[in-house]
């Protein structure tokens, strides 16, 4: 019965320390999910702004993408959403 119940301890320990680092990593990818957004609503530095003419049409694509899927979790609003997606696009 001792057998048991250290092995119960031992998974219950091992258990734990997983759900720390997946709360670790939840709330680092949060943090940056949330940068990004303050960054982009703040009018953040794009490819244009670095000496580029224009971003690529894949890298407009990809911010756009970026841009739907902080919208979807919550962290910008519709409206920021169209606001920026417009500013990629140069509409």
């Amino acid at each position: 019965m001792s057998e048991l119940k250290e092995a119960w301890k031992q998974t219950g320990a091992e258990l734990g320390g997983a759900f720390k680092e997946l709360g670790k990593a939840l709330i680092k990818s949060g943090k940056l999910g949330v940068e990004t957004a303050v960054d982009w609503a703040e009018g953040g530095s794009s490819q244009a702004e670095n000496g580029s003419q224009q971003p690529s049409q894949q890298s407009a694509a990809d911010e756009i993408r970026k841009l739907a899927e902080l919208r979807d979790q919550g962290i910008i609003t519709e409206e920021e959403f169209e606001a920026k997606k417009k500013q990629i696009l140069g509409l």
